[in-house]
Parts: structure tokens; sequence; C-alpha cells
């Protein structure tokens, strides 16, 4: 247990969003969470993975942790990072209308 592991893990991440292999991203995420639960990028990182996974498969589940991990994130941007805010927003409004369908 290193946090100093938990940008790599981020980064990994999201290489393996970028790359479509949400199964692989959504391990490294968790661990990036899971070292650094105060990071606001993190949790969305991780929430996008959850909502990448949804559009794959018909599972509520990866929805339902998409949103909470949203949540975390808006919760946590104490910085109020703009630029994170619209994405989260944006993020959300997209499982919305994926659990419309």
């Amino acid at each position: 247990f290193n946090r100093t592991y938990a940008p790599a893990y981020y980064e990994l991440g999201r290489v393996y969003l970028s790359l479509a292999e949400e199964d692989k991203a959504l391990g490294v995420l968790k661990k990036a969470v899971k070292y650094a639960p105060g990071e606001p990028a993190y949790h969305f990182e991780l929430g996008s993975a959850y909502l990448e996974k949804t559009k794959k498969s018909p599972d509520i589940s990866y929805i339902n942790k998409a949103q909470a991990e949203f949540a975390q994130a808006s919760k946590l941007n104490s910085r109020f990072d703009i630029d994170l805010t619209q994405k989260i927003r944006l993020k959300c409004e997209e499982a919305k209308h994926i659990l419309e369908k």
C-alpha cells in the first residue's frame, strides 16, 4: 500500500479508458481512489469508466456506481475546478440519458 502510486494508477486508468479497456481501467482507477480518496479527478475518471462499462453491459449497477463517483467528485471539488465541474455535469447528463432508454 503506497499512496505515491495513486497518480500512476490514475494515468494508467485514463490510458485504458482511451483504449476502450474499461475492465482494466476500472481495476487501476479503483486503486487510485483507494490510495487517494480525496482526489476528485480520480473519482471522476472512475465514474467515467463505470459509465463506459454501462454502454457495453445492460447491468444497471454500473450506472449507479458511475453516478455515485460523479457525486463524490463533485463533493470533493473544493478548489471549484470549473473544467471538472463541467465534465461532471456532462457525464451526469449522459448517465441520465442511458437510464431513460
